[in-house]
Order: C-alpha cells, then structure tokens, then sequence
C-alpha cells in the first residue's frame, strides 16, 4: 500500500557544497515540495490512480450476489388466488473469457498510473527549481539594492561638494542641476529595486511558504553534473526527464484503450452458480422449496447500433492525441534544454569580459578620486565613473545569478535537479515497487519529429554547437567555424564526385576532376582550400553529419597523395545534409545533394580566423 501523505517524502543527502548555503535550500526546497499545493495535487492522483488499477484487478475475481424479497401475490388461476411468501437467492459469477477486457482495463490503468507518477516526479522536480529560482532572484535583488544604495550614497557625497563648491564660488550653478538630476535617478533606482526586491520576495513566499532568512548565501550548482555537448544533453534529458517519460506512458495507456474498446466486440464466457430457496410453491401453498445449478453462460452481441466500432475509431484517435502530446513534449523539452545549454555557454563567454569591465571601472574611480584630489579631474567626471562601476557591478552579478539560473535549469530538464542540490526521495515509491521497468529509451531517436532539427541562430550555415562566432551579421561570409571573413574572389569547383548512398569511397573515374583542381591549387602557392562535404537527406542528421567529413577527408587524401598537394593547405569541413541544391525527399534531390564543393581562397588569410 502508498502512503497516505506526500509530507516528509524527501530528505537530504550529504554532499560538497558551501555548507550554509546548502543547508539553507534544502530545507527551503523541501518545504516547498510538502506544502505546495500542486504536488500535493499530483500526490493525490497519483495515490487515485493506484486504487483505480486495484480496482481493474477485480474483474479477475468472482462477483457474488445476493437477493431476498417478501411480498402478497394475487392470481387469477390455480387454486389459491392470494398468498403471501418470501425468497432468496444467492449467485456467484466468474469470468471464464471477456474479449480481454479486463486484461485491457488493467493495463491501461496501470499505464495511467505509471503517468501520473512521472507527472509527480516532474512536479516535484519543476517546484524544486522555482524554489531555487525565487531564492536566488531574492539574493540578486538584495545585492542589486545594496549596490543602487551605496551608488545612492556617492552620488549624495559628490552633490554636498558641488554644493559646498557654489557656495564658495568655485563650481558653476550648472554642475549643481546636473547633479541634481543624477541624484534623482539614483533615488529611482534605489526605489525601482526596493519594488524588484519586493515582487521576488512575494514569489518566494507563495512558492516556499515562509519569508527569506537575511543570512542566505548564493548557491551554484555542479556543472560536472550536466553533459558537456549539447547532444549528449538532449540525450540525457530524452532519457531521464519525468514529464516526457509520462508523455510516452499516456501512449501506452491510450493503446491498451484500443484494445479495451475491440473486446467488446467479442463473446463473454462467465462460470455461473445460484443457489435459491422460497417458502411457497408454483401453486401458492406454503411448501418451501430450494433449488440450486451451477453452468457456463455463453453471450454474444450481434448488434449494438454501431456503437462499438465508433468506439474503436475514437480511441484509435485518443492514441493520435497522445501521440501528438508527445511530440509537443519534445519540441518543448528541445528547447528549454537548448536555451538552457546556450545561456550557460554564452555567460561563461561573458564572465571574463563583464568582471574585467567591472574591475576597470573600480579602478578608474579610483584614480579619478586621486586626480580630483589634486585638480585634474572634476567631480561631474568622478560621478560619471561611478555611474560607470555601478552600471559594472550590477552587469557582472546579474550574469553570475543568471549562469546560476541556467544551471539549474539544465538540470530540471534532465531530471537530475533534486539529486544534485542534495535532496533525494525517501518516501516515494520506485518503478520496481509498482511493478514496472524504466522506459528502454534511446536519446538518439527519442524523438524522430526533432532529430534532423539543426539550430543556426545567426544563419551563417554553421550550426550552433560548431559555431565559434555566434551573432554573425545576415548575409556574411564566414569561415567554416562561423567567423566572419572579408569577401574576397574565391574559385569554386564542385567535383562531379558521386557517391553511393552511405559511401565515403571515391571512384578512379573522377581523376580528372580531380587533376583540375590540383593543377589549380599547385599554380596558385598562396591559395588556401576549403573541402566541403555534402550528404543527401537519408538516414540521421548525425550520420549524415560524420558521412559528409568523411567525404571530405577521403578527397583530401587524394589530392595530398596522389597528386602532392600540402596537408596543411586543405581545410576540410562537412555540412551534412544543411546546405541540399534540391530540396525534397527523391531521388534526383539525393543524387543532386551528395557531392563534393572545393572552395578556393586566393590568399591564406582568408580562412584562418
């Protein structure tokens, strides 16, 4: 039997992290998981669909009924034209056969079961990172005050020494009103994150339940507990993510619905049994009687209205939806991990530059102080520094909350949250204890709708994760790493080089293309080549990706062995299936998109960004 309550189901695990601060969020995210009222929500269903496949089970047992009247009859034949009497019977009925309509019913409500377990797994994991979320943004907001406080502070000191300034006829009145007008915009700001600060503690108490300690400390999650590529990260969460696993148990409940709705089609064999007993006889005098029997019942209907076969259609169409469900479940799982695993990458880019900008900015208030202590500087060019560092400091925070943030994101959409901050499910049963296995899912085709889906945010033709230049302006020529290069001439041969589907072998038919090209880049010394391999659309975006190096690399080989062109000249690159001469899924588009392009540079600058 399930426990009754979803309190004290979680506890903490001991592991490596700032003590305070680890300390203080599991006991803030366990407090968030057993008085929220949306997991409690999804506890009790969950605790609802337990009971429910308790409940299928029995039609596997007998049904036993009994009966009993008492009554006054009249007739109008036989020799007692009234009488009263009293009978009662009992009945047993087994199911012998039914369509296996009970065997349907069982397996689909254990599927159901087996979903709004995930569903609770996936809630519990989502309030853990809003706890975070809402506990981190309190911390941010609390340092961005902090820091609009004492800017508060500065601009106040610099606005008594103007005023000190004009009144002994040193600094002009114009300075005072600029300076007055600074001093209220950093009154704003401090009002402006007195609100933010407000608005995130308010967050933090409907999520959590209990107002923000002042000692709290930021926390920052294990980076070593995600995958570093990006595909390895889509994999894992394919893998472990509860809300997709219930999306594909919901699948699974929908099927055994259809066979549910085709049993009752078929014939129901039961076992019956009666045994009766009544204080009259057939002619109304009071002479008791039993009778009992026991047979087999045969039933079969033969028309129902066509009510059955429409049920069939329905479910077929219920299992389409949970299809379909499924599928959204991976489009939205792609990108919150892409998101996630994007932000996480493009903030560590960040970090250096931001802290180095903040670190400057301190420093040359500094130094603006020393000069304006002996007259190089003025105080509006010390303001405007502070200004600069104030503006420095909270850039650099901001950045370090939000990688935090990412982080944790990531790690939700893994499934991996509550096991790295510490928190592990005591109370909660496992798969095993319901009887079942975990889901045999492999992240490569996890989801066929999205696997040949290719992000190129900047539309450079170089894909996000082999992009080392992101933001590229539309329409640049870039290098095969995603940088932008100058536009200069370039030659470019596209070898008539066929391939058979899944080859990477070069036929001797095509030496004399080969030879052009050759001939080409040995008279042009400084000349610098770009191999570029193509694929058609068969098979996966990764095999195609890897097939099309391959290609490649096997057309370098020969024009550095065969026909001695230097190695380090060649640059080779593969596009997989990204950049077709034909759209479309036939035949002429794949033997059309499957070549080799040779990109010719005139000078080897050109490419080596």
């Amino acid at each position: 039997m399930l426990k009754q309550s979803c309190m004290a189901l979680f506890v903490a695990a001991s592991i490596s992290t700032p003590a305070v601060a680890q300390d203080e969020l599991e006991s803030l995210i366990r407090n968030a998981i057993e008085k929220n009222p949306v997991v409690q929500e999804r506890w009790h269903q969950f605790l609802a669909s337990d009971k429910a496949v308790e409940g299928a089970y029995s039609g596997y047992k007998p049904s036993v009924d009994v009966g009993a009247r008492y009554g006054h009859e009249w007739r109008d034949y036989g020799p007692r034209d009234d009488f009263a009497g009293a009978d009662a019977q009992i009945t047993l009925t087994q199911m012998l056969y039914d369509g296996f309509e009970t065997r349907s019913d069982v397996r689909r409500l254990s599927s159901l079961q087996l979903a709004r377990y995930h569903e609770l797994l996936n809630t519990v994991e989502q309030t853990a990172f809003e706890a975070f979320q809402a506990y981190t943004d309190v911390l941010r907001r609390r340092e961005l005050l902090e820091f609009a406080q004492q800017n508060l502070e500065r601009h106040q000191e610099v606005f008594q020494q103007i005023i000190d300034g004009v009144a002994a006829g040193v600094v002009r009145t114009a300075d005072l009103e600029q300076v007055s007008g600074r001093v209220a915009l950093a009154e704003s700001n401090v009002v402006t994150e007195q609100s933010n600060l407000h608005d995130v503690t308010a967050r933090f108490l409907r999520i959590i339940g209990k107002v923000p300690s002042l000692d709290a400390e930021p926390y920052t999650p294990d980076s070593n507990a995600l995958p570093k590529s990006l595909e390895a990260l889509l994999h894992r969460a394919y893998e472990n993510n509860p809300a997709f696993h219930a999306a594909i148990r919901n699948i699974h409940a929908a099927d055994s619905a259809v066979d549910l709705r085709k049993s009752a089609m078929q014939p129901r064999l039961n076992l019956t049994a009666n045994y009766g007993t009544q204080t009259y006889d057939d002619f109304g005098a009071n002479s008791g009687r039993s009778d009992a029997r026991i047979g087999v019942e045969l039933r079969y209907n033969l028309y129902r209205g066509g009510r059955d076969r429409a049920a069939i259609k329905e479910a077929y169409q219920q299992t389409n939806v949970a299809k379909d469900l499924r599928d959204q479940e991976c489009i939205n799982l792609r990108q919150n991990v892409q998101i996630a695993h994007h932000n996480i990458h493009a903030i560590k880019r960040q970090l250096p530059s931001l802290n180095q900008h903040r670190l400057s900015s301190e420093r040359v208030v500094v130094a603006y102080r020393d000069q304006f202590s002996i007259g190089e500087r003025t105080l509006l060019d010390v303001l405007d520094a502070e200004n600069e560092a104030f503006q420095a400091k909270s850039a650099y925070a901001n950045a370090q909350y939000d990688k935090n943030i990412a982080l944790a994101r990531a790690l939700t959409a893994t499934g991996d949250w509550l096991a790295t901050v510490g928190v592990v499910r005591d109370g909660l049963p496992t798969l095993t204890d319901l009887g079942a296995s975990p889901l045999p899912i492999d992240g490569a085709t996890a989801c066929p709708s999205m696997a040949d889906y290719v992000i190129d945010s900047d539309g450079d033709g170089v894909p996000d994760n082999l992009d080392f230049c992101p933001g590229t302006p539309r329409g640049a020529i870039v290098d095969p790493k995603g940088c932008k290069r100058d536009e200069e001439p370039e030659r470019t041969f596209e070898a008539d080089i066929g391939f058979s589907i899944g080859s990477a072998q070069v036929a001797s038919t095509y030496e004399p293309d080969l030879t052009e090209i050759a001939d080409f880049i040995l008279s042009n010394s400084d000349a610098k080549v770009v191999i570029e391999g193509h694929a058609s659309r068969v098979g996966s975006a990764s095999f195609n990706q890897n097939l099309s190096e391959l290609r490649a690399e096997a057309v370098a080989r020969l024009l550095t062995s065969q026909f001695g062109v230097p190695r380090q000249r060649l640059d080779v690159v593969g596009y997989g299936f990204d950049r077709p001469k034909i759209e479309g899924d036939t035949r002429a588009a794949h033997e059309a998109n499957q070549r080799i392009e040779i990109r010719i540079f005139p000078n080897q600058t050109d490419i080596e960004n």
